[in-house]
């Protein structure tokens, strides 16, 4: 233990002596290992910890998915989720959830709710309980049943102040009152809800009740288990197959598929957090075979100091020990300095990812640079000791202590030994750097070519506005028309405003709906046959140069955006 401290003691001064050589050696590292550090702690959060639910690798996404077309997912109808419900199978249980914006009525002005609508069991099938209250009861997600309400820890902090006794009180969502039963524990993460301050029990009417082909809930199921996916992919095979001989035309040319909830959740970003930790290794490898190099320079300058100190009986284990003693101590303190700059950085990265798909990812809300990332700090400190360290210290260890003490060797004249090795390390840190440089090159190519597609409109002075409804007793019908002709009325009579017109869903934001239809089709050398096709479709009034038509683009009107959207 004193040998390790004198040798901290010398490498110590060692480097202080050479401030220009330091300084720029532990910045170096610094910004490898700060990298590292950085990506680390989002790669931890949504790849490598467990999901914050009971027994997680259960739990599974169900999908529709369309037939021999380009396998559109798409979710259930309220009657399919309650016919599975009812008959499990491999599934211990099963539970909906749909995003449904709510407004905030009763106060001096609405305001909408970002909100979810579940199945009474949804935070049973998630393993999930309330830090205050309860959450929801059977028979509060059907029509007539009460109207119940959970709230996000968040939405009760600051909106109701925290209030204590909020369980038990009502909030008057679209005209109705809502009681509030529970409260969810801090940053309860869903990330199908997207951003949901707001849980309620789902009390579907009319069509979204009734109608086979309205598919608007998405069901989560708990396996049974012991069992494995692809069992639960056959069961699901077999349920659908009976629903079909119930309702074989709502359903036809309708599969089903079963995804690990942890895939459905982070499955988008995987491949990007992957090859982004790939890109921020290769930088780390970069940095080290720079260092290494210094090392290698600096090890001509000391020269005679080694083969003076092997002279006076230094063995070469510890020469050995001292220069990876001085390795050691660049390795901490770019250590140090690096997981400084990725705790300050980690808030600057959240900022650079919109905030709509960021709620998508809630996982990143609660980003810090905890015990994991120290611990992988350290392993990445003594991995960079013995990248940039050891080799140089390898060759320094053993001086020419004849042409050294005679004077023969002038300082920068090293052994063709040490030229290979330097350029050898030279080298490897050009074919890592032209690595990194080409993939990000490919990944900014990508980026332009996706910019420069053509969307079909021109979007220069178009303003897309979302509107909801502050009543939800008006769905449709000659109330729901009457009010959207008094919308877009008030719209247009806007100043600066050319024209103005409503569609389901904005460009380029989903699909907005399918519709099966039977039609005879003409087939070169058959005869004309009857067979099922279906097709996107996206309700929107008449506004021809609302969305004005770019070159590529197909003819016809274009509308501009309209729950409602504008």
């Amino acid at each position: 233990m004193d040998s390790f401290l004198q040798d901290l003691q010398y490498a110590f001064r060692s480097l202080r002596n050479r401030p220009g050589f330091t300084t720029v050696a532990i910045l170096t590292l610094a910004l490898g290992i700060g990298l590292n550090a950085a990506v680390f702690t989002v790669v931890d959060a949504a790849l490598l910890r467990g999901l914050p639910y009971a027994e997680p690798e259960r739990l599974v996404h169900l999908w529709q998915v369309q037939e021999k077309e380009d396998r559109t997912r798409f979710p259930f109808a309220w009657g399919t989720l309650r016919d599975l419900q009812a008959e499990p199978g491999v599934f211990a249980s099963v539970a909906g959830y749909a995003p449904f914006p709510i407004a905030w009525t009763g106060r001096a002005e609405a305001e909408e709710l970002p909100s979810l609508w579940v199945s009474a069991n949804f935070f049973d099938v998630l393993g999930t309980r309330p830090a205050l209250g309860r959450t929801f009861l059977p028979g509060e997600d059907v029509h007539g049943g009460p109207r119940s309400a959970v709230l996000s820890d968040w939405f009760w902090r600051t909106r109701l102040g925290a209030d204590p006794d909020v369980v038990g009180k009502t909030l008057s969502l679209a005209g109705d009152p809502w009681t509030v039963v529970g409260v969810l524990p801090p940053g309860f993460p869903f990330a199908p809800s997207r951003d949901a301050q707001v849980f309620l029990a789902a009390q579907p009417t009319d069509d979204l009740l009734k109608r086979r082909t309205l598919n608007w809930i998405r069901p989560i199921a708990r396996l049974r288990d012991g069992v494995p996916l692809a069992e639960a992919r056959k069961s699901l095979a077999e349920f659908e197959d009976r629903l079909r001989e119930r309702f074989p035309g709502p359903l036809g040319g309708v599969l089903t598929d079963v995804v690990p909830l942890r895939d459905e959740l982070v499955g988008r970003v995987q491949p990007v957090l992957v090859l982004l930790f790939v890109c921020v290794a290769l930088v780390l490898g970069v940095a080290c075979a720079n260092v290494a190099n210094l090392l290698l320079a600096r090890a001509t300058t000391r020269e005679r100091e080694m083969s003076l100190r092997a002279a006076l009986g230094a063995a070469r284990g510890r020469l050995l020990r001292q220069l990876l003693t001085e390795s050691l101590l660049l390795a901490v303190a770019g250590g140090v300095l690096g997981l400084f700059a990725a705790r300050l950085g980690l808030p600057l990265m959240l900022a650079g990812i919109p905030g709509r798909d960021r709620a998508a990812m809630p996982f990143l809300e609660h980003l810090e640079v905890d015990q994991r990332v120290f611990g992988y700090g350290l392993a990445v400190i003594l991995l960079t000791t013995v990248l940039f360290g050891l080799l140089p210290a390898l060759r320094a260890s053993r001086p020419d202590l004849h042409g050294s003490l005679k004077g023969d060797i002038a300082p920068g004249t090293a052994d063709p030994l040490r030229h290979s090795l330097r350029d050898s390390l030279v080298g490897l840190e050009v074919a890592l750097a032209v690595m990194v440089l080409g993939s990000a090159g490919l990944m900014g190519k990508s980026l332009l070519k996706v910019l420069s597609t053509d969307p079909g409109f021109r979007a220069e002075g178009l303003v897309g506005v979302e509107l909801s409804l502050p009543d939800r007793r008006i769905t449709g019908g000659a109330p729901m028309v009457a009010l959207q002709a008094q919308v877009l009325e008030a719209v247009r009579a806007v100043p600066g405003v050319s024209a103005v017109a409503r569609i389901h869903r904005l460009p380029g934001t989903g699909s907005g709906g399918t519709q099966s239809s039977s039609a005879p089709i003409e087939r070169r050398r058959r005869a004309p046959s009857r067979t099922r096709h279906s097709g996107r479709w996206a309700p929107a009034t008449s506004a021809p140069w609302a969305f004005p038509c770019s070159a590529g683009a197909t003819s016809g009107p274009r509308t501009s955006p309209g729950r409602l959207r504008w």
